[in-house]
């Protein structure tokens, strides 16, 4: 969820792990059965070895230790700390889910199992639990979603890796009294080919059902290239990305027909002339609409800045509201969240009030991430003729779509001209 309107919804919803988990029944070999029960013993300066231990047996270390717990149960906390070790991910009893954090071992796992990769890159780590509001609401809203949950497992090689540490905050109410958190940054997540070739990306927070969704498109666009070489690869990827932009300018304008809505006082606002500083490429466009109608991606559509005029004046919370089985949360999700409030709330209306709001909130991420961000992703990729590197890609992304780019060390929460009335070294 992009932390311009949901800074407060991370306070509200601290992370915490979730108690119960059921083993499934799938047999576990007898050398990682062995290796699951050592990870769960009482011996706490040998766990750190006997965890990395399992973790090389890859996604099969997860059935094994929950097939451990539920033979002989040890202390709930001991067996989630341990767990989210192993999966490493914090809150894992919910998800259940193994992740690589080498990129090279998942694509290595991606070739031998024919799967697609889903990277996640974040700010701060997975399995910390004051990683960023995206990440920590992806533990409980999807990953610990059962539905999404079981694509992820039975239909991915999951990998995460850090983009930057994570910026917390502290409020210090002055009597004992404080509120952590984190402020900025965004999250996204990678699709890869079985081959490592980028495929997709889907930015930010989706409700789970939309989410599911996008993924098993992705997935199976992923499998349907990957016997491609590079040429016929980004050939017909280019293709499919250019079709998902028809496809999302499509649907937005159907919805704005259902609430009343138009794009077209946007189109108008764009061929106004501009005054001010020289102008962009993007402000020039109009001067040159014979040329750019000719163009396979227009111009508009490469900037998020130009994305944003195309669909200026939209009511997302309208548009969210068509949907809303695409951000509906499913009963796990809703509970989860609601003992989470509990902490802080001890009224359980006040609880469901504050979920309900959360919901909406995921609803309009929802909306606003497909026809903003991954409508600009989808132009990127359809104006490529190569296959993409994820590491530049992913600094692009960051740099240009999340406006939060690597050169800033900080996330353009300090800027240097502004007087901080900081002594020296405080603001380090």
């Amino acid at each position: 969820m992009h932390d311009a309107h949901t800074h407060f919804a991370a306070v509200i919803f601290g992370v915490v792990g979730l108690a119960g988990a059921t083993a499934p029944a799938a047999a576990v070999a007898p050398a990682v059965a062995r290796l699951a029960a050592a990870v769960l013993s009482d011996d706490a300066p040998a766990a750190p070895a006997a965890v990395a231990e399992l973790r090389r047996a890859g996604p099969e270390a997860v059935p094994a230790l929950l097939a451990a717990q539920a033979e002989h149960p040890v202390d709930a906390a001991r067996f989630r700390e341990r767990l989210d070790a192993v999966c490493a991910q914090h809150d894992c009893a919910a998800s259940r889910l193994f992740w690589y954090t080498d990129l090279e071992r998942a694509k290595a796992e991606a070739r031998r199992s024919g799967r697609p990769v889903l990277s996640l890159r974040l700010l701060g780590r997975l399995d910390e639990e004051m990683s960023c509001a995206n990440s920590r609401f992806f533990r409980t809203v999807l990953y610990g979603n059962e539905e999404v949950s079981r694509l992820l497992r039975e239909g991915f090689v999951l990998h995460w890796s850090s983009e930057r540490p994570v910026p917390k905050v502290t409020i210090d109410f002055g009597d004992g009294r404080a509120l952590h958190g984190t402020i900025t940054g965004n999250s996204i997540h990678y699709v890869l080919d079985p081959r490592g070739r980028l495929v997709d990306a889907l930015p930010g927070l989706y409700g789970p059902r939309a989410f599911q969704r996008l993924l098993e498109v992705d997935r199976k666009q992923a499998l349907e290239l990957s016997p491609f070489d590079d040429a016929w690869f980004a050939f017909v990827l280019g293709e499919f990305h250019r079709a998902e932009m028809k496809r999302i300018d499509d649907a937005l304008d159907r919805d704005l027909g259902q609430v009343g809505g138009s794009r077209q006082a946007a189109r108008d606002e764009r061929r106004r002339p501009r005054s001010g500083p020289t102008p962009t490429a993007y402000d020039a466009m109009p001067l040159a609409m014979s040329k750019s109608s000719g163009e396979i991606v227009p111009l508009a559509a490469l900037s998020i800045a130009g994305r944003q005029q195309k669909v200026a004046g939209v009511d997302w919370e309208k548009i969210a509201g068509l949907h809303g089985e695409d951000w509906a949360l499913d009963a796990r999700s809703v509970a989860e969240l609601e003992r989470k409030q509990a902490a802080r709330d001890p009224d359980p209306a006040t609880r469901r009030g504050a979920v309900r709001r959360f919901q909406r909130l995921v609803g309009v991420d929802t909306v606003r991430n497909e026809a903003l961000f991954h409508a600009v992703l989808h132009a990127w990729l359809g104006a490529s003729h190569f296959v993409e590197d994820l590491d530049r890609f992913d600094a692009r992304v960051y740099a240009d779509l999340f406006l939060t780019p690597r050169s800033d060390p900080w996330l353009g929460l300090a800027a240097p001209e502004t007087f901080m009335a900081l002594e020296p070294g405080e603001g380090q």
